[in-house]
């Protein structure tokens, strides 16, 4: 179908003719009165025949009646009843007209004489001599001439002459009168005359002919209406409208028995807008076919095509299609000449995207096919859908660029035809926009496509419109889907308009409104499981008490979860933690019976969901329905668990019916017992409750099935411990990420959800306690005065393992996070308190290692009071309404929750987010969105904690495990520490940071202050006095590190100076500060010496440059 072709066919192009039944047989017994009454017998049979649709035999006994001797008022009612009744040839008119022309003439018969002007009226308006019917009405005296008059206006006035004669005698227009004014109104288009006449008509002389003539003025009023829209695309009033009309015209068609013509007229023009949309007007217009025809021959063609089974004839397209559907065989042999073509028409692509699969359309093009036509919106739109329909479902490599080509072209399109967007089809326009919506990255192109066909207002749920938001929903476009459900006619709020609301009240964190919403969609259809599946979701976000929740799944009828799917098992799964498990389980177990291979995922699944975290004990049943039990076998040597069944059709090799030979030998054993049975020995090993056997059973099937796509392994463990342990190392050493985490170009916080995507907060802290990956950069951009910011998951873990979250309360700016930050950390919170809690794992160097709940309670205890403090200092804010940019639907895959929350939050809100990636924030902020200056953050936070409680996070840096703000007063707290560990990491802080200084003065001069401390820590000590490092294993060498490293950057700063000059500096400025203890200048001595020998430097160039370094310093000399 193109693109731009639209369903409609006018009712007024029918308007006018000879389909009025009813107002023919009225004149027919006028004529019949006015007979003789030799002749009313044989109009009689004329009229016989006309109704049993016999036109020659009716045609033979006229001129058979004509053919005997008649008076001139009896040839006049016959020739007047020949015209009426259509039975005249185009040569027999001649004589008529002349005849008529002598009657009206000489008859002295008022009523003849108006019957004969009306008639004559009628033939020269057929033979298009309009002008000397408008002459010889107004020549006659035709002020009581009710049938001329009707004549008149039916088939002469002008619009004018109608609307005047309307309004001017409204209320003395008898009932010809009127039915000729509606007539002539209608041939004039002057429609919405024609529907005030015609209610007028109805109202005053009501009658089978005045219903038909009010439905097809309403019909042509309507016609003008639509505009050429499909029925999709109208207003919720105006559908009202049309709806109301079919069914009163259906109505009349089955009163009638599909006589009136006028009335089939209506019914086909609109079936051909509605295709499908009104049960009884297709069923009417199929019953009445033969009479769709004679009136819409075109229509009734395409109703055959849609109820026929014939299809031998399939030369057009739709007739095709139509045997394609129904023949497999001519479907295959279509498919395979059309693939066999490199290039392919239009119609040759409508057929295989209707047709073929995904996989063999991928196959083809990859060969090189492609669609060929008539550039134009048809051809761009199907190369658009190729495109669409060989897009791989599953996260293949090239998957995003398959999807920024689907972008291009899109654009291309829209860009192309946007004057035109307004005409395109909503028919052929589904199929596209609906795989659009498949992708939210593309989805919102489904919105640009859409929107140009709605009306502004009055929308109703038609296919196109549920499209539409749907769409709206997978591009997050949440302002724009308010704003849509505002124009809703509130009448037309179906169960999907409900649900799709509901949608729109959680994004506002309305929970009670959206629980509202989703009751009243289950109150229009309780079978909606998208819609049970949500109302829990809602009731969990609420933080229901599970009692509550129970009451509400209970509601839940068994029939929408009798097809299994995930949203099934997610509401079993909450069924069996509420106390409904033996419901669950009799449901999951039917899942088992009718197709074991189909349901191992969801039975897995289902058992994982129930067990894992949920303290509670589950009590399996010993027989369930038509389930009796589990059974553990061994045939000689081959073990083997079947489930069996009782009066259930057995399909599968799993499942062993309970009656059959071996069935009933198992069934009858005890456990243990063995005895022959055939030509081998059969024990039974174990007996399982169906349940147990069920999900067991599921787990085989589920590894056996996994062709790699599934993250399910089943892993037999060895029974020896230390043979388990090796085994369990050599698995979980298999699972390497180390080229994703070592990509300093792949962002930090998409690292983590790559890491551990079902758990944030483990992400986080793995990443920044932990050598996992590469340590990120901290961004030192953004805002610097800022009132507020977002955290996200990765700032708050960051804050607690540095510690600077104890300055939160000491801070003047609010911290804000999202509630899906929220319910990350609590959940982790619960996650490790639980007394059941282990982890395993394996080290880096080799070897398992694991983590008990003491343990993991323990080594936590500092994060989880940082999060205590953060969570309590935060602020929840729920998002404003807004349209969320392209960008946020390319990264909603690629971080957690809380990230992805954060940043909608920051752009909804307009508040700064702070993240501490600065890969991930010049993404965001090159889109123009807010973004706080970590750095500066952090510095400001950081001077207001104390050492205590930030130097894990300093020591973190100086692994180069975390990034940090350093300052100055950081590395001031490190060199006064007594930390047994703060001058070791401050060493390699110094080393880590060559050139931080711009020039040589200031080096030495803050190199200076940093290490007379940590000298005089070691001095007093005393372990440094009896020997360096090298000869004294008491001392631990830290003060050395820090005097080599100091001496090191004193050395880098890129000016002028060399550098013996610049180590000299600093040298001379220690002996004049520690001149006075002796044992000092020794050990400075002998660190120094031991410097210049690592480094290869001239000693007596630096001798030479401290003696000329202490001269300018004006002090006395004790040699070097």
């Amino acid at each position: 179908m193109d693109l731009t072709t639209n369903r409609n066919s006018s009712v007024y192009q029918n308007a006018t003719g000879d389909g009025d039944n009813v107002a023919r047989d009225k004149y027919i017994t006028i004529y019949q009165g006015l007979a003789p009454e030799a002749l009313r017998k044989p109009i009689e049979l004329i009229l016989s025949s006309i109704r049993e649709r016999k036109r020659e035999v009716a045609k033979i006994r006229l001129e058979t009646i004509k053919a005997t001797n008649l008076d001139s008022n009896s040839e006049a009612i016959l020739d007047m009843l020949s015209i009426q009744l259509s039975l005249l040839e185009d040569d027999e008119k001649p004589k008529v007209h002349s005849s008529l022309l002598s009657t009206f003439k000489n008859s002295t018969d008022s009523v003849l004489c108006d019957l004969c002007l009306a008639t004559l009226i009628r033939l020269d308006a057929k033979s298009n001599r309009i002008d000397d019917a408008r002459e010889r009405y107004f020549h006659a005296d035709t002020s009581n001439s009710s049938y001329s008059q009707e004549a008149f206006y039916e088939f002469v006035a002008t619009a004018e002459e109608l609307e005047q004669a309307y309004e001017e005698n409204r209320i003395d227009l008898d009932e010809n009168q009127l039915n000729g004014l509606i007539r002539g109104a209608l041939r004039a288009q002057q429609f919405e005359l024609s529907l005030t006449i015609a209610n007028r008509l109805n109202d005053i002389f009501p009658s089978f002919n005045s219903k038909v003539l009010l439905l097809f003025a309403t019909a042509c009023h309507l016609d003008i209406k639509l505009r050429n829209k499909h029925f999709w695309i109208i207003s919720s009033t105006l559908k009202a409208e049309i709806i109301k009309l079919i069914d009163e015209v259906a109505l009349l068609i089955n009163e009638s028995k599909g006589t009136d013509s006028r009335l089939l007229n209506i019914a086909a023009s609109y079936w051909n807008n509605l295709r499908g949309e009104h049960k009884e007007l297709d069923d009417i217009c199929w019953k009445y076919i033969d009479e769709v025809e004679k009136v819409r021959p075109e229509i009734a063609a395409i109703l055959c095509r849609f109820n026929t089974q014939d299809i031998s004839d399939a030369d057009d397209l739709d007739s095709k299609c139509n045997k394609a559907h129904r023949d497999k065989g001519y479907r295959a042999q279509l498919l395979n000449d059309i693939f066999a073509k490199k290039e392919i028409s239009n119609d040759d692509f409508v057929i295989v995207s209707h047709f073929s699969d995904s996989k063999s359309l991928s196959k083809w093009v990859d060969s090189g096919g492609k669609i060929v036509g008539e550039e134009g919106i048809a051809t761009d739109f199907n190369r658009l859908k190729l495109l669409l329909l060989t897009l791989p479902n599953k996260k293949l490599p090239d998957k995003n660029d398959r999807i920024e080509e689907i972008v291009l072209q899109a654009d291309k399109v829209i860009e192309r035809y946007k004057e035109k967007l307004h005409r395109l089809h909503p028919v052929p326009l589904l199929e596209i926009t609906e795989l659009l919506g498949a992708h939210p990255k593309l989805s919102v192109i489904a919105c640009d496509l859409i929107k140009p066909l709605l009306p502004a207002s009055d929308l109703w749920a038609s296919p196109i419109v549920k499209s539409y938001f749907n769409a709206l929903l997978s591009s997050q476009q949440m302002a724009t889907l308010a704003s849509a459900l505002l124009i809703v006619n509130e009448a037309e709020w179906d169960s999907f308009i409900w649900r799709v609301q509901a949608r729109h009240l959680e994004q506002l964190q309305n929970y009670p409104n959206a629980i509202q919403s989703i009751e009243e969609a289950l109150k229009l259809d309780s079978n909606l499981l998208d819609a049970w599946h949500s109302l829990a979701y809602l009731y969990r976000k609420q933080e229901v008490t599970d009692d509550n929740l129970a009451l509400m799944l209970k509601r839940i009828p068994d029939e929408v979860l009798a097809r299994k799917s995930k949203m099934a098992v997610d509401l079993l799964i909450e069924i069996a933690k509420t106390g409904g498990f033996a419901r669950a389980e009799r449901i999951i177990l039917a899942w088992f019976v009718e197709n074991p291979n189909s349901c191992a995922t969801e039975i897995t699944n289902f058992h994982f969901g129930v067990t894992l975290g949920n303290k509670a004990a589950i009590s399996v049943s010993e027989r369930v329905g038509d389930c009796i039990a589990g059974v553990k076998f061994r045939k000689d040597k081959e073990e083997s668990i079947k489930l069996l069944v009782g009066q259930v059709a057995v399909n599968h090799h799993r499942l062993l019916d309970v009656n059959s030979e071996l069935g009933n030998a198992l069934y009858q054993m005890n456990v243990g017992e063995t005895k022959p049975h055939g030509m081998y020995d059969l024990t039974l090993l174990e007996r399982l409750p169906p349940y147990v056997a069920a999900f067991q059973i599921s787990l085989e099937l589920r590894h056996e099935q996994n062709d790699g796509t599934d993250c399910f392994f089943a892993l037999k463990l060895p029974e020896d411990p230390d043979a388990m342990l090796t085994f369990l190392e050599r698995k979980l050493c298999m699972i390497k990420d180390d080229d994703i985490i070592n990509n300093l170009n792949f962002p930090f916080v998409c690292k983590g959800h790559f890491l551990h995507s079902h758990s944030p907060v483990k992400a986080a802290l793995e990443q920044l306690s932990t050598k996992k990956s590469v340590p990120c950069i901290l961004p030192n951009f953004g805002e610097e005065e800022v009132t507020e910011i977002i955290l996200d998951i990765y700032a708050i873990a960051y804050l607690a393992v540095t510690g600077l979250a104890y300055g939160a309360n000491h801070s003047s700016i609010n911290f804000v996070i999202t509630q899906e930050t929220k319910m990350v950390i609590e959940h982790w919170l619960a996650e490790i308190n639980r007394e059941d809690y282990l982890s395993v794992g394996v080290h880096p160097s080799g070897g398992l290692w694991r983590v008990t709940a003491d343990e993991i309670r323990q080594s936590t205890q500092n994060i989880q009071k940082a999060f205590s403090l953060i969570i309590d200092k935060a602020e929840v804010i729920k998002p404003n309404l807004v349209d969320m940019p392209p960008l946020m639907l390319s990264i909603q895959d690629v971080v957690d929750i809380s990230v992805y929350s954060s940043v909608c939050l920051s752009i909804s809100n307009n508040i700064p987010w702070l993240c501490i990636d600065e890969t991930f924030t010049h993404c965001i902020k090159d889109s123009g969105y807010k973004q706080a200056n970590t750095v500066k953050f952090f510095i400001e936070l950081g001077n207001s904690v104390a050492f205590e409680q930030k130097k894990d996070g300093l020591y973190l840096y100086a692994e180069q495990i975390i990034p940090y703000a350093l300052s100055y007063n950081d590395l001031r707290l490190l060199s006064v520490s007594d930390d047994k560990h703060a001058h070791y990491f401050l060493a390699k802080i110094l080393h880590l940071h060559p050139k931080a200084f711009s020039d040589t003065e200031t080096a030495v001069a803050m190199l200076t202050e940093l290490l007379v401390p940590v000298l005089i820590k070691s001095y007093v000590d005393g372990d440094i006095l009896e020997g360096l490092r090298i000869r004294n294993p008491r001392n631990n060498g830290y003060a050395e590190r820090v005097f080599s490293a100091c001496c090191y950057v004193s050395m880098q700063c890129n000016d002028e100076v060399v550098a013996e000059r610049k180590l000299a500096m600093l040298l001379c400025r220690l002996f004049v500060r520690f001149n006075a203890i002796s044992p000092m200048i020794q050990v400075l001595r002998a660190m120094a010496s031991g410097f210049l020998t690592g480094h290869f430097m001239d000693f007596p160039v630096i001798n030479a440059c401290i003696k000329e370094e202490y001269n300018n310093l004006g002090g006395v000399a004790k040699g070097s």
